[in-house]
């Protein structure tokens, strides 16, 4: 069996088929509009020209080839994506232009800008003309054969036919071979291998060849279709069209001097190698099939008998685009890999796969939209760098080397329920946390343990688009089952882009021996940990690395889907060697039992049953803990770093939510006595308020603020209106703002104003926020949420306490340790015959002590009241006032009773410990 691989340069998003001839997209509306699905309009106008196809401008020859004379071929156009020269195309009339299928089917190929009547690309001050493309149409082209390469681009508008602009002629749709005519090809494309694009268009001279000397050639029967022919020196070389080629013309010249086009650009192994004739879509078998796209060609036809010759060959005069890349035209244009069950020796410069950082679906299909919800597509900015597979709710599975040479796990973004790269209803996570097994290694062409974890900065929601995979349990056996590859990746080797849609493809495992006796996999590049598998033509490409390879059979193992592998380079990791049952929670703790969560279905349970600590304290869970929240009690912190070879406690390391044993409880005091008494305030006890963190901005106290979970903080939200949050830095358990051992530092990721904040001059309304912070911190003695009220709950006439650094006076400095002071809590009405009766809302709040207030410094912090059963809640936020400590004027506070749904909405993915 042989796996043919191409390696072409293509786009990113793949065409939508519409019948079993023709591929057609089109766009009539913006392009963040669906395409529609529908031919050009046979009724459009047919604008009557009195040109002549195929004229050359006489005058004047890619590799081995010379410059032509300018505008010589006036019907030769360039193709560029983003500005940049990829492929060459031809114009067949005023509107449409023919090119090779390769160089768009995959591409964004409306945002493809054509260029004609151009010479010199280089030169910068020539004004040629422009179209850009509104449809493209394609044959029934594949990449895994090349058959059919070729496709009709249509212009937004037409091109006025000149001297320098003129189509280029077609053909009769006949048998006619051509063999033995010296046919000539134009482009921009390389001018040998590894060079540099031609800044000037080339042309060469090349005799066209039967299709059986081209298979007596080094190429076989299998690769030569009816539907190609080929040009070159077969025994000598030196002359061919290459790379930047791709979807140009080969013409020749008949009788009346006039062109026609016999071939465009296709592919080829390496650039005029001897032995290696280039391969051309033959324009004869696709002339009817080109009428056929427009009524107007036989329009031109019908009414222009003047312009066609004897033979009948048709006159367009359709501006067509220019195809200057031949991109096929690589050395690795095709690389034939001899598949392990046949084990042939491979040519040692065309070892798919195995050199360089591969992040390799080739000869795969469309899959059906969120078919495997557990499919997770890891972007790099704009581009696809690799796969990977839900398997919780906070974290992926995927391959070590996709955060390693260069790559920070800070700079991915994950799109979960994504089939349509196009279509934004897609969920975008970023990455909290990246871990890569503490093993992994890698070389030229491998890599060892190649197995990471990465943790989401926010829960999933699991749906019907989002799902986790399963893990395998170790007496789980997937040989001889079919198996499915699935991603987004490359759709051959080599090519630019990833596909647009979700792809799949079938494989099945090959035995361990014979995948090691191959050819492409000697020098015991499999070790126990990998395996292989596959299918003929098919395979991961790049872009797919990290992707799962998962059993699709559903008569067994409940029923449910399985990741058996991962793919790393040039094998699939064996996701079961990965899955050990450790008896070690680390230091010297023992896991009684700590086994993977089973997952597949919307709700997962883990089985994680009780953990022995070191200080001799068992604490249990519940078996059907849920396993998007999955907690190890423990009274320190547990380090996993010494635990290697399981996935689940790769978890621990990158995200498990470590407790501080029972205790965590929200509002609970330290132990230490708490003495009373910001302005009128004393000191407080270290770490007696353990919620209360301070916001700096540039090295300057700046706000307060609360903590409501591992990783909210609740503040005011004139902390952050006017003022850039990336610049602040949280300070979390600390006491004395000169003393920084132990302290947590956090920046902020995130803020969340109340959407109805407004502010005057005297007061701020709706005045609260929410600030995330760049990373979780885990609850100790120091660090303690705060309880929240239940919604609408009155202090009237409590006894409140206010916390901070804020400054002691008007005219004070702040302070450096945690001061504060006890107030009275307002009612309202007392609140409302104060002498701010004119400034207050129902969402406001009053507290009043003499000589006692928060100041500034202190906003955005706690408002606290202690409760009978011994826990501080937080009744109000620090906002505003008039002075500091002034008799005549209450300070103002949020009233956090009526927010308690705004704050839960906003902080749902947090840890919250019991009230």
């Amino acid at each position: 069996m042989w796996k043919i691989v191409f390696v072409i340069i293509i786009g990113v998003y793949t065409n939508v088929v519409v019948g079993a001839d023709n591929d057609i997209e089109s766009v009539t509306e913006p392009i963040t509009k669906p395409v529609t699905e529908t031919a050009p309009e046979p009724t459009e106008y047919a604008r009557k020209c009195n040109c002549r196809c195929g004229e050359r401008n006489e005058a004047s020859r890619i590799v081995g080839g010379v410059e032509t004379a300018v505008n010589e071929f006036p019907w030769v156009a360039r193709l560029s994506l983003h500005n940049k020269f990829y492929c060459g195309a031809s114009l067949i009339n005023d509107r449409y232009v023919l090119t090779a299928a390769h160089c768009v089917k995959t591409f964004m190929w409306f945002m493809i800008k054509v260029t004609l009547g151009e010479h010199n690309r280089c030169n910068t001050t020539h004004r040629p003309v422009t179209r850009y493309v509104v449809q493209m149409v394609s044959h029934n082209f594949s990449f895994a054969t090349f058959r059919d390469d070729i496709a009709v681009l249509k212009l937004n508008e037409p091109v006025q036919v000149t001297d320098t602009v003129k189509p280029v002629c077609l053909p009769r749709s006949d048998d006619k071979t051509y063999v033995g005519v010296k046919a000539m090809a134009a482009g921009w494309g390389t001018v040998a291998e590894g060079k540099n694009h031609s800044c000037y268009l080339q042309e060469v001279d090349l005799p066209i060849l039967s299709n059986e000397a081209c298979k007596n050639a080094n190429y076989t029967s299998q690769m030569i279709g009816d539907g190609m022919l080929c040009a070159g020196y077969p025994g000598v070389g030196k002359k061919d069209t290459c790379q930047g080629d791709s979807g140009g013309p080969l013409s020749a010249e008949r009788n009346d001097k006039r062109h026609e086009q016999l071939g465009v650009v296709s592919w080829g192994i390496g650039c005029g190698r001897p032995g290696y004739p280039g391969v051309y879509t033959r324009v004869t078998k696709y002339v009817d099939w080109i009428r056929r796209l427009d009524a107007r060609m036989d329009y031109y036809d019908r009414n222009h008998s003047t312009d066609a010759d004897d033979d009948g060959i048709f006159v367009n005069c359709l501006p067509g685009i220019k195809y200057a890349h031949k991109m096929i035209k690589i050395w690795l244009v095709l690389c034939v890999v001899v598949s392990w069950a046949n084990a042939q020796k491979v040519n040692s410069s065309c070892e798919c796969g195995i050199a360089g950082h591969n992040r390799r679906i080739v000869g795969g299909t469309t899959v059906q939209p969120h078919a495997y919800p557990w499919l997770v597509s890891l972007m790099l900015g704009p581009k696809l760098h690799c796969g990977g597979a839900i398997i919780t709710d906070l974290h992926i599975l995927t391959a070590g080397h996709c955060i390693t040479f260069g790559i920070h796990y800070r700079d991915l973004t994950v799109y979960v329920g994504m089939h349509d790269r196009l279509d934004t209803s897609y969920v975008s996570m970023r990455v909290e946390n990246g871990v890569k097994h503490p093993h992994f290694t890698s070389n030229a062409v491998r890599d060892i343990n190649d197995i990471a974890i990465l943790t989401l900065d926010n829960r999933l929601k699991f749906s019907e688009k989002v799902r986790p995979i399963c893990l395998p349990e170790d007496s789980m056996d997937f040989r001889n089952l079919p198996l499915t590859v699935a991603g987004w990746g490359k759709t051959r080797q080599g090519a630019l882009t990833s596909s647009r849609y979700l792809l799949e493809t079938k494989v099945q495992i090959v035995d361990g021996e014979k995948c090691k006796k191959s050819a492409i996999y000697k020098d015991n590049l499999v070790s126990d940990t990998m395996m292989c598998a596959y299918s003929l033509g098919k395979d991961a490409c790049q872009g797919d690395s990290g992707g799962p390879l998962f059993s699709t059979h559903r008569r067994s193992y409940n029923k449910k889907w399985y990741q058996v592998g991962m793919f790393s380079k040039t094998s699939f990791l064996l996701i079961k060697s990965f899955l050990l049952f450790y008896n070690a929670c680390g230091y010297d703790t023992n896991c009684l039992l700590f086994r993977y969560c089973i997952l597949g279905y919307r709700l997962c349970h883990a089985r994680l049953s009780r953990c022995l600590h070191n200080r001799g304290e068992v604490h249990s869970l519940d078996q059907a803990a849920d396993c998007r929240r999955i907690v190890l009690l423990s009274n320190i912190h547990i380090e996993m770093f010494t635990i290697l070879s399981t996935i689940y406690l790769l978890i621990g390391i990158s995200q498990v939510e470590l407790v501080r044993g029972t205790d965590c409880q929200c509002g609970k005091p330290s132990d230490r006595v708490v003495s009373m008494r910001i302005v009128g305030g004393r000191r407080a006890e270290p770490h007696s308020f353990p919620w209360t963190v301070a916001i700096l901005k540039i090295e300057r106290m700046h706000c307060g603020g609360a903590m409501i979970t591992n990783k909210h903080i609740l503040s005011a939200g004139h902390c952050f209106k006017w003022d850039d949050f990336r610049t602040m830095e949280v300070l979390i358990g600390l006491d004395n703002i000169d003393d920084l051992k132990n302290v947590e530092k956090r920046n902020i990721s995130k803020v969340v104003i109340h959407e109805a904040f407004t502010s005057t001059a005297v007061r701020d309304e709706n005045d609260i926020a929410i600030a995330t912070l760049n990373r979780p911190v885990e609850f100790s003695e120091t660090i303690v949420p705060i309880c929240l009220p239940t919604p609408g709950e009155v202090f009237s006439n409590r006894i409140g306490t206010i916390v901070g650094w804020g400054r002691v006076g008007v005219e004070k400095s702040s302070s450096k340790v945690l001061l504060k002071a006890s107030l009275r809590i307002l009612s309202d009405e007392d609140c409302m015959n104060s002498q701010l009766s004119q400034h207050l809302k129902p969402t406001m709040m009053c507290a009043f002590s003499k000589g006692k207030d928060g100041c500034q410094g202190d906003s955005g912090g706690p408002l606290l009241v202690f409760q009978p059963e011994g826990r501080y809640v937080q009744a109000g936020v620090v906002s505003w006032g008039i002075g500091c400590a002034d008799p005549r004027y209450p300070g103002v506070y949020t009233k956090v009773s009526n927010y308690i749904d705004w704050i839960t909405s906003h902080t749902s993915d947090g840890l919250k410990c019991d009230h």
